[in-house]
């Protein structure tokens, strides 16, 4: 069942704000929230909000629900968004390719921490393998930036790419 309701169909955009000053759960995924995807090292950064693209709702959906909730679950323990989407001035301030899924909010940065808060490299590297085993490979992974492993939607793939395995 979507959060959209039928008058918010014409206008999309002004909905999804609601959504996102709400804090509203991503639709099948209680693990996540919309919001999640306008942080920057645990910073919400509301300005991002009147950036996002107009798909952003279906695109954060679908993530949530076909890559990280599965990988959640699998896991066993939270995983945190450390980066979602990002307007170019903060990709350029953060070292980002000048055409990051994160413009288009086709990429996420994600970790786990242990319970001191530090991120918890072991777990980084079993979801990689994980995801490889389980998911379509044109999901982009790395392990190399800082300590977290980025997830993004390949070109192309965007339809396809969700079909997780269990």
């Amino acid at each position: 069942m979507s959060v959209l309701k039928r008058k918010d169909r014409k206008a999309p955009e002004a909905a999804f704000a609601r959504i996102l000053r709400k804090d509203c759960t991503v639709d099948g995924c209680p693990n996540f929230r919309y919001r999640e995807w306008f942080t920057h090292k645990r910073l919400l950064l509301p300005q991002l909000i009147e950036f996002a693209p107009v798909n952003a709702y279906v695109l954060i959906r679908q993530m949530a629900c076909t890559l990280l909730q599965p990988l959640r679950t699998a896991m066993e323990r939270p995983v945190e968004i450390t980066s979602g989407y990002r307007t170019p001035q903060i990709n350029k301030a953060v070292g980002g390719s000048d055409h990051s899924q994160h413009l288009v909010c086709e990429a996420v940065d994600i970790v786990f921490r242990n319970e001191d808060g530090s991120v918890d490299m072991p777990a980084l590297a079993a979801a990689q393998t994980w995801l490889r085993e389980h998911c379509f490979h044109g999901v982009g992974l790395s392990l190399i930036h800082h300590q977290h492993m980025h997830l993004s939607v390949p070109d192309g793939f965007r339809q396809s790419l969700f079909q997780v395995k269990v």
